[in-house]
């Protein structure tokens, strides 16, 4: 009797949070509020920025954050930047959660 193959995928779940689009590089056409599920590093940085992370995310940020600056834009929305041309990353502001997923530190009260 053969075996039957755990066919469960089991790459962490993300959920588009921002209007538009996405296409992602398996064909997948992800809109506003659904979910896509992906390896982190499937996705790059600044597409990140416009998903939120439903599953714990495993990654190495070791070198990830390092150098970039957060900015607080409204109440409860950051921008992440990049320090040499000081422009944001993200397309639009993101949510706290979403700047972490740069691999920086949120503090409540970020300097710039």
């Amino acid at each position: 009797m053969k075996r039957k193959e755990n066919t469960k995928n089991t790459k962490p779940r993300w959920k588009k949070l921002h209007a538009g689009t996405h296409y992602h590089s398996d064909g997948q056409v992800i809109k506003k509020g659904e979910i896509l599920r992906a390896n982190p590093d499937e996705i790059s940085d600044i597409t990140k920025a416009g998903y939120e992370a439903l599953d714990d995310i495993k990654e190495d940020n070791t070198d990830l954050g390092k150098g970039l600056i957060v900015k607080l834009v409204s109440r409860g929305k950051y921008n992440v930047l990049n320090p040499s041309t000081m422009e944001p990353l993200n397309e639009n502001p993101i949510s706290k959660k979403a700047a972490e997923s740069f691999g920086v530190i949120v503090s409540e009260d970020p300097e710039v």
